[in-house]
């Protein structure tokens, strides 16, 4: 990662795995991180000298009340990291309409609410670092190519990352950048 001193980030989805070990980097970093997932993950907060609520990325209203409480207790946003993200080991024919509403609301509607939600706090300091502030959405390899029986997985995660540019350029605060990841 390079120099984070002074930056601010979220991840969401940071309770273990990825989300986790993408919070303790973004801290070694000098990052001041704040982490969500559905129970707050106030252990690895503490670990790191962060912050920790719980958040469900498929409610707006918490993406509004995430957003203030990053700016009243951090003052700002540079980073947002779109890990949330769930997998379903069922084979398709398994799968209910449900289930598959679930993984595109977590999956797709997280990410787009998150970037949506994220983009204003973002704009207010991209002015205050060379190269700007970050959108990084996590995807899934299998998302490209998916593991055998988990077609439902694999449609929402690979949505998701489907663009390396989404959100447009248009819609990003000046010299900012989003990407995407798609680890193994």
């Amino acid at each position: 990662m390079g120099d984070m001193d002074g930056r601010i980030a979220l991840v969401t989805g940071a309770s273990q795995g990825l989300g986790a070990a993408t919070a303790r980097a973004l801290a070694a970093a000098g990052a001041k991180v704040a982490v969500t997932d559905l129970r707050a993950p106030e252990d690895l907060a503490a670990e790191i000298g962060g912050i920790a609520r719980a958040q469900d990325v498929t409610s707006e209203a918490d993406w509004a009340a995430t957003m203030d409480w990053i700016r009243t207790e951090l003052g700002g946003l540079d980073v947002l990291v779109n890990n949330a993200g769930l997998w379903l080991f069922k084979p398709i024919l398994e799968t209910t309409l449900d289930d598959w509403r679930r993984l595109h609301a977590v999956n797709v509607e997280g990410v787009f609410l998150g970037t949506r939600a994220a983009i204003p706090m973002l704009a207010e300091r991209a002015h205050l670092w060379r190269g700007g502030t970050a959108i990084v959405n996590l995807s899934s390899v299998a998302g490209i190519e998916g593991p055998s029986g988990e077609a439902a997985t694999t449609a929402p995660r690979a949505r998701c990352g489907c663009s390396p540019r989404a959100p447009p350029r248009s819609s990003l605060p000046p010299a900012s950048a989003s990407t995407r990841s798609t680890p193994g």
